[in-house]
């Protein structure tokens, strides 16, 4: 990889030196080491064996990045695809909250991918690479796991709401927001809320993921307030 303090450098740049010598490997890299400010550039080599009877795929795992600019090689050039959290959900060759792209295996020899990567907050640069099999595999049991967590706090909260409607104590109404706010902060890290909730309005992703952290510390202290009586306890 590379990395463009300029946010300047184009594919043909990386195509020929000088920049082309700058991408090399750091294993010392981390997430934590991520500039938002910079771009960084992802060249990956893939040796093909059309002999595989299986189909093949590139998947990055971080969904809160918001710009990836795929350079896909073909027999003209390459061909770029638009991914990131700032693209509407539709526009993806899959539907699954991570990033895809599939891999050509028709013709022995290395090919060589190209990503452009910008986001205003630290991603997480993992590219997996699997077959297809695998990957429906994972996914079917990821959207299962997915289903039981926020089946659950779907229902506390429906069991918290009766019981407000019942005693009409208000520290039940803050227990049941502050279960939505986990929900949906989880979603938007997750990448659940962007494919179900708004998959057409990809602006919405960070100002909703930033309200309900939010929402989470306001709702916590109002439960916990009432709670805990804190009024009658320790009165002022």
């Amino acid at each position: 990889f590379y990395e463009d303090e300029s946010n300047d450098t184009g594919l043909a740049d990386n195509l020929s030196s000088p920049i082309a010598g700058k991408l090399k490997i750091n294993p010392d890299f981390s997430k934590n080491k991520f500039s938002t400010a910079n771009t960084y550039w992802v060249k990956v080599a893939i040796q093909k064996t059309p002999q595989s009877d299986k189909q093949w795929l590139m998947e990055f795992y971080d969904q809160t990045i918001d710009q990836i600019t795929a350079y896909i090689p073909t027999r003209d050039g390459f061909k770029e695809l638009k991914l990131g959290d700032k693209v509407a959900f539709k526009e993806r060759i899959f539907s699954h909250k991570n990033f895809q792209i599939p891999v050509d295996n028709d013709a022995a020899g290395v090919t060589t991918y190209y990503f452009k990567i910008k986001s205003s907050q630290k991603a997480d640069i993992r590219i997996a690479f699997r077959s297809y099999n695998r990957f429906i595999y994972y996914a079917l049991n990821e959207y299962f796991l997915y289903g039981i967590f926020y089946g659950m706090i779907l229902i506390i909260s429906l069991y918290n709401g009766l019981i407000y409607l019942a005693i009409k104590e208000v520290k039940y109404l803050y227990y049941v927001f502050y279960l939505l706010s986990v929900g949906i902060f989880a979603a938007c890290v997750d990448g659940i809320a962007f494919q179900y909730l708004w998959p057409n309005h990809p602006h919405w992703n960070q100002p909703i993921s930033g309200l309900s952290s939010y929402l989470i510390v306001v709702f916590a202290l109002l439960f916990s307030t009432h709670f805990l009586n804190l009024k009658r306890r320790f009165p002022s």
